[in-house]
């Protein structure tokens, strides 16, 4: 492997920010096989699964060895720049692949129901979003400012257009309910993006932004 780094308490180097890509896609493709050989879960939901499982690990390796691993996983995150590698590149590329699946007569019939869905329903899945974890966060002693809640919810409410296709692949339904589902994953990222900006102002103390 490539040595392009030191470690953050300099007990010698570690793996390259190529490496390190390198070790996350294997990690992703040993989950997905132990996923098919054994729980055959949908492969999102088993990727999500599985990063928990890796994060608990981590989490306690560091405070088992006080190794610094988080600390030098949250650098490796913040200098990132992911909002404008996600935004820009990765999204746009996974919207597009999804939208190829899509029948666009089908589409266009119920587009009224698709616009209801990816903006109405996005708005009203992130107020719940936000209601639930703030009345979760009052429960156990921790609580999160309601704008927080709500930037949290935004992030929450848009399905995921990969999975939702992943997931209506393995059911039968008819072709105008699937063409209303995978068409709202693709177009509510657009009213989700727009919540998230709203929040976050909010959460920033700049009222102004609610009446736009």
């Amino acid at each position: 492997m490539t040595i392009g780094a030191v470690c953050p308490r300099g007990n010698g180097p570690v793996m390259s920010t190529f490496d390190f890509g390198a070790l996350l896609l294997v990690l992703a493709v040993i989950i997905g096989v132990v996923n098919d050989r054994t729980l055959r879960l949908p492969r999102p939901v088993a990727l999500l699964l599985g990063s928990l499982i890796v994060m608990m690990l981590v989490v306690g390796a560091d405070a088992s060895f006080d190794s610094g691993i988080r600390e030098h996983l949250r650098k490796r995150v913040s200098h990132a720049h992911l909002p404008q590698i996600l935004l820009d590149g990765v999204i746009a590329l996974l919207l597009f692949a999804s939208s190829l699946q899509v029948d666009l007569h089908d589409l266009r019939r119920r587009a009224g129901a698709v616009f209801v869905l990816a903006t109405g329903g996005v708005v009203l899945s992130a107020f719940l979003f936000a209601a639930f974890i703030w009345a979760f966060m009052q429960f156990i002693g921790e609580p999160i400012p309601p704008g927080w809640c709500l930037v949290i919810g935004a992030i929450l409410a848009p399905t995921d257009a990969v999975a939702v296709q992943g997931l209506l692949a393995h059911v039968k339904l008819s072709p105008g309910l699937h063409a209303t589902i995978a068409g709202e994953s693709l177009f509510n990222d657009g009213a989700a993006v727009v919540l998230f900006g709203t929040a976050l102002a909010i959460a920033k103390g700049h009222t102004d932004m609610v009446g736009h």
